[in-house]
């Protein structure tokens, strides 16, 4: 075998042969191993056993939160825009909408009256 290839050992196969050398850890790349390092601060909420607990918590609640965003203003499109672009930009495991603007209007209790008559 050529150096810096990454080899696993199997544990009993290694014990029952007592005419082998002595183990050295220093042989072995942990690096190697393990298939290097992940930089878990791009991943949205982590992922796999360094997932946020609050996953859990956040996905249903943003739908609550949008829907009363929506019910309790008024969305505008800024002046001198038609509409507004969602479109996507590719991210490394998501999708992104790009920076957009948008105005908020609070809508008071007149106006709800007004709607739904």
């Amino acid at each position: 075998m050529h150096g810096g290839w990454p080899t696993t050992l199997h544990g009993g196969k290694t014990r029952r042969n007592s005419g082998r050398s002595a183990y050295l850890e220093e042989d072995v790349s942990t690096e190697a191993v393990t298939g290097g390092k992940v930089d878990f601060r791009y991943l949205p909420f982590g992922m796999g056993r360094r997932s946020c607990p609050g996953l859990i918590l956040a996905v249903p609640i943003l739908g609550l939160v949008i829907a009363k965003l929506v019910s309790n203003f008024e969305l505008w499109v800024p002046m001198g825009m038609e509409k507004v672009d969602v479109s996507e930009k590719g991210g490394q495991f998501s999708l992104q909408i790009a920076k957009q603007e948008i105005l908020l209007d609070h809508r008071t209790l007149e106006r709800k009256e007004k709607e739904n008559a």
